[in-house]
């Protein structure tokens, strides 16, 4: 590894993953990010975090380094601003600044040329900061790696009277900015504070921390595109198929607007022949063939509002095997051409039970008696009307075979029922349900209570009382 350059021993551990490779480089380079470090924060604690910092972000960005890049230059350059940073949020480096340019400014030329270079060592990196790269990479060759002319020639590939012409330069735009910030140097007061800011001696055992470290933070890096195509996939499957399955549910949907347009085209033609005038020399007009007819377009109907159902619940997460596929069975007489009628209690639960199954939360209500009881406002009952329609919703489509056993009218004229239906077991389950009569039309009713503890409560299958008991009556 000895004899290989720092951009062969970068590629190395890019392609091949080799920690051996990436450790040569933290010892080669270990005492320039060590001596910026610690220069910049004066604290060996920061100065460590700082380093590990900087050589994780190396084994990062190792394979995205420009060609022709001078590792000495990029590493200060890294480890001054992971300096700053660090500084700057321990609120240190401000409070050294201000006091030690406040010295400065009163003694602005120390006599004593070694305290002056000492002096200077915390601002030196922050000063190179505002030179061009160029400067910044000779001087970090020349002084803070300690390289001899003849290897810096060998790096940049230029003469050794060139490469201290660019030394000499850089270092005097180097004073230029102490200048510029009220601080007089002389060149040799700079070279010797360059040449007292050289590479340090890494202290033991820091060298195998940064490289652990480094290496540790890059071991994920390759899953990350897997990931991201395996989560581009999904996404992409979820969007396919959510795409198919909502022009399902809008072709079900426009097929049942047809059919409910043909029933009633059906329905308004039935209704003309039953007329007398509408029959041949004064007879009764035979309906036998319409009410075929139109119970066949009803199953049709019913057919497709399950399926429709069946494919919201699906895309809302809900399995839609569960879902009765049957019109709910009523010994009670529906309507003509056996269109489910809201004249008979009968015909008004199939007409909620059709509604539930097209998922239509506007028709259930509007097929409801809502009632409220003592102490529940009319806001209140409207703000619970919208959860109460999902709850009878979903009480309604885990149920099979909804039908009315008989009846009683009560003294205020409402009509008490005994209901059944089978659970999922199959199971039979009893209950009793209220009907109200409202503008000729029988509606189930819905009722909200208030509890004396203050509770709110609704009620529409209540258990079955002796009343309705086959037995007794």
């Amino acid at each position: 590894m000895d004899e290989l350059s720092d951009h062969e021993l970068l590629r190395v551990y890019v392609e091949r993953g080799t920690d051996e490779a990436f450790a040569e480089l933290v010892g080669r380079h270990g005492g320039l990010v060590w001596g910026v470090a610690l220069r910049m924060s004066r604290n060996r604690e920061s100065a460590a975090d700082v380093s590990q910092a900087v050589f994780i972000d190396l084994a990062r960005k190792a394979g995205s380094l420009p060609k022709g890049t001078v590792l000495e230059g990029w590493l200060h350059r890294a480890a001054c601003h992971a300096a700053a940073k660090h500084v700057r949020q321990e609120a240190r480096r401000a409070r050294r600044e201000s006091e030690s340019m406040r010295d400065w400014e009163q003694h602005p030329c120390d006599p004593n040329q070694h305290e002056v270079v000492g002096n200077l060592q915390p601002f030196l990196d922050a000063a190179m900061g505002d030179l061009s790269q160029a400067d910044r990479d000779v001087i970090a060759l020349r002084y803070l790696s300690g390289r001899s002319y003849p290897e810096i020639c060998s790096r940049l590939g230029a003469s050794e009277a060139a490469v201290q012409k660019r030394v000499s330069r850089a270092l005097e735009r180097l004073r230029g900015v102490f200048r510029r910030r009220g601080v007089e140097v002389s060149m040799g007061t700079m070279a010797a504070a360059m040449s007292l800011a050289g590479a340090g001696t890494v202290p033991a055992g820091l060298v195998s921390a940064m490289t652990s470290a480094a290496c540790t933070s890059t071991q994920a890096a390759p899953l990350l595109p897997k990931l991201l195509f395996l989560m581009k996939y999904k996404i992409a499957t979820g969007i396919l198929g959510g795409a198919v399955l909502s022009t399902l549910i809008y072709w079900q949907e426009q097929r049942v607007r047809w059919l409910v347009s043909e029933n009633a085209a059906l329905r308004q033609q039935v209704e003309t022949l039953r007329s007398p005038e509408a029959a041949p020399d004064g007879g009764q007009p035979d309906l036998a063939a319409e009410a075929e007819a139109a119970a066949g377009v009803k199953a049709e109907l019913l057919r497709l509002r399950g399926e429709v159902a069946r494919l919201r619940q699906k895309s809302s997460g809900t399995n839609g095997a569960d879902l009765p596929t049957e019109p709910a069975a009523s010994p009670e007489p529906a309507g003509l051409g056996g269109v489910p009628d809201v004249a008979t209690p009968s015909g008004a639960l199939e007409r909620l039970v059709i509604a539930a199954r097209t998922g239509d939360p506007s028709s259930i209500g509007a097929l409801v008696a809502w009632r409220s009881g003592e102490g529940v406002s009319e806001e209140m009952l409207q703000q619970l009307q919208q959860p109460m329609i999902r709850n009878l919703t979903n009480a309604i489509l885990n149920s099979e075979a909804l039908r009315i056993l008989h009846s009683i009218t009560n003294e205020d004229g409402l009509v008490r029922s005994r209901v059944e239906w089978r659970d999922g077991s199959g199971a039979a389950i009893q209950a009793e349900l209220l009907f109200a009569r409202e503008a000729s039309a029988w509606r189930p009713v819905f009722e909200v209570t208030r509890s004396p503890s203050g509770s709110v409560g609704a009620s529409f299958f209540v258990p079955p009382t002796q009343a309705l008991d086959p037995a007794g009556r």
